[in-house]
């Protein structure tokens, strides 16, 4: 059997003699048997060629063509493609099997970056499997933007625009993925024009990273707070709301009807980041005008900042507003 290079000399030759139904049967041959070993970049670019040597062969070109898209689509991930119908509904099949086919795979183990805030970020994550948060930092503090799960798309406020990573991805789990390149993309627009204007939209249905930010800037400030004394101890919870593990302890801060936020003493720094995002279980008691007020509630981690030492502050906000005994205590301050 002739390899690659013989196969262009042929064709070559015959272009030469001016012989293009053969060097068109020889291409329609090739491109039969990249498609059999499932070579899709090479069918599609000896298709290509198909065009530049005779404009005219359209039934090969058309042949060829539906080939490519027919197998491309019965080799399609059916788990990958269900999670992400939405999004596919809204290409054409060949849009589609165009941007199916440059997503490359990717996972992840827990606690890994997959990009940081500040740097740059050249591809648009596709969750299929797992859970992850994105992080904003400011200063020694860190903030969770919001937690992302199979379904949600991750980087695009730095893959479309021309801008530095505003936030920090970090997996909580073990994560699979596929990601598209920007390199990719730009290929892919040159045959699907309308393909980056069509992603784009899909986005725009979550909130963007600067929305959540802003509205949480907001929101973090909203109740009042007063400051308190105590010991707070908690559980982390797995993400079917169980406790795991373990009791730890801390001392309290302060504490709203929306959250509470409570010291904590750890002996590395990537040990209380851990907590952010993660769902936990709090006890604790407090004594407003005499009055002793005891709360057990769950809810998420939302900031974690440095202090002194080895101390840190865990900034958790409740699942539920706690409007009786804490807006009471509040109110009598």
């Amino acid at each position: 059997m002739k390899n690659k290079n013989e196969h262009e000399k042929d064709i070559a030759e015959y272009i030469k003699k001016g012989d293009t139904r053969a060097a068109v049967n020889l291409l329609v041959k090739i491109i039969v048997l990249a498609v059999r070993q499932k070579n899709f970049t090479k069918a599609e670019k000896l298709r290509k060629t198909l065009f530049d040597v005779d404009a005219l062969a359209l039934n090969e070109i058309i042949m060829t063509g539906e080939m490519i898209e027919e197998a491309k689509s019965r080799i399609l991930d059916k788990s990958h493609m269900d999670i992400w119908l939405k999004l596919y509904s809204t290409l054409t099949s060949e849009e589609a099997n165009g941007l199916y086919y440059v997503l490359k795979n990717a996972s992840y183990e827990q606690d890994e970056t997959i990009y940081t805030q500040g740097h740059k970020n050249a591809c648009l994550y596709f969750i299929d499997q797992g859970t992850l948060k994105v992080i904003y930092r400011l200063d020694n503090d860190e903030f969770l933007v919001k937690n992302l799960s199979s379904g949600d798309l991750a980087g695009e406020d730095s893959f479309f625009p021309i801008s530095f990573c505003t936030t920090s991805l970090v997996t909580f789990t073990h994560v699979k993925l596929k990601y598209l390149e920007r390199k990719e993309l730009d290929l892919l627009s040159q045959d699907f024009p309308e393909l980056e204007f069509k992603l784009r939209d899909y986005c725009r249905r979550f909130k963007s990273v600067d929305e959540i930010l802003n509205k949480n800037g907001r929101d973090r400030r909203i109740y009042k707070r007063i400051r308190v004394k105590g010991e707070v101890r908690f559980y982390l919870l797995t993400s079917a709301g169980k406790k795991e593990g373990k009791m730890f302890k801390g001392e309290l801060a302060d504490v709203s009807i929306q959250g509470v936020s409570f010291h904590i003493r750890a002996d590395k720094i990537t040990t209380a980041r851990r907590l952010l995002g993660r769902g936990l279980y709090v006890y604790f008691n407090f004594n407003v005008g005499g009055i002793n007020r005891e709360i057990s509630t769950g809810g998420t981690v939302l900031g974690v900042s440095s202090l002194v030492r080895k101390d840190y502050a865990i900034h958790m906000c409740f699942n539920k507003l706690q409007e009786d005994e804490i807006k009471n205590a509040i109110d009598s301050n």
